[in-house]
């Protein structure tokens, strides 16, 4: 039985689970799949963290270390909208100064905050 914290897909949601944690959560592991989703929450409330510093010492080569991290996290539990913002800051570093990423990184801290409800 899926926990009534986690599930599959609602409308409207941030996220999609992959494949594989459906599959987990549908089989028997949905606690499991809640840890994961939980760890994804704490490791990524840090990351955002240590981007928002790096962002405002304008430390370009620590905020794209920390959006791509975010990025690949977010990839593995389906949280594809915050997944593709964090790509668009990795690779805005490149091209960008960090004050100008200021808007997109106030976007991902919006997003990974809807996925936290």
């Amino acid at each position: 039985m899926i926990p009534s914290s986690l599930e599959i897909n609602p409308a409207g949601a941030a996220w999609e689970l992959p494949e594989t944690l459906q599959h987990l959560a549908l089989t028997g592991d949905a606690e499991l799949v809640a840890e994961i989703i939980a760890m994804f929450k704490t490791d990524t409330a840090r990351r955002l963290g240590i981007l928002r510093e790096a962002l405002s010492q304008l430390d370009g080569t620590r905020v794209k270390e920390q959006a791509h991290a975010i990025k690949g996290s977010a990839v593995q539990v389906g949280a594809n909208s915050l997944a593709a913002l964090c790509q668009r800051i990795e690779l805005d570093t490149r091209t960008r100064p960090c004050q100008e990423l200021e808007g997109l990184v106030r976007q991902a801290e919006i997003d990974f905050a809807s996925l936290c409800k």
